[in-house]
């Protein structure tokens, strides 16, 4: 008898719509070494972690809404 089942995302508790969207809408994410003062870093961790999302989502939101400002002027 064969016991083997087929995976299934719905089985994890993911979305798969987020899944897939996240998937197919966005760009690759690659690692970076930057330095930053870590009293920035802290600030930043914070207003991350109060917003509930990842540092690295949180600092790609503000250097775009930075990026944005600077187009206007």
């Amino acid at each position: 008898m064969n016991t083997s089942r087929r995976f299934d995302w719905s089985d994890t508790g993911f979305s798969t719509r987020l899944l897939y969207g996240a998937l197919m809408n966005e760009e690759t994410r690659q690692s970076r070494s930057i330095k930053i003062k870590p009293s920035i870093l802290r600030k930043a961790r914070h207003r991350a972690i109060d917003s509930q999302k990842r540092l690295g989502q949180w600092l790609e939101e503000a250097i775009e809404e930075k990026a944005k400002r600077g187009k206007a002027k």
